[in-house]
């Protein structure tokens, strides 16, 4: 129920569905996997991780 939440507001304010970052490593490479807001493991692009304001990794 908190992702649900955490989907459609954050800090108090409302925002597109649609919202992410895309996140690129300033040093290093990306790990092969990230834990998303389910507990799962999520892999990135190729270049750049896509994260939404509740912590989901698309």
């Amino acid at each position: 129920m908190d992702c649900l939440f955490n989907a459609r507001s954050r800090l108090g304010g409302a925002y597109d569905y649609c919202l992410h970052y895309d996140c690129t490593p300033v040093k290093g490479k990306l790990k092969s996997s990230y834990e998303n807001c389910h507990g799962h493991d999520s892999a990135p692009k190729k270049t750049h991780v896509n994260i939404a304001p509740n912590d989901f990794i698309i």
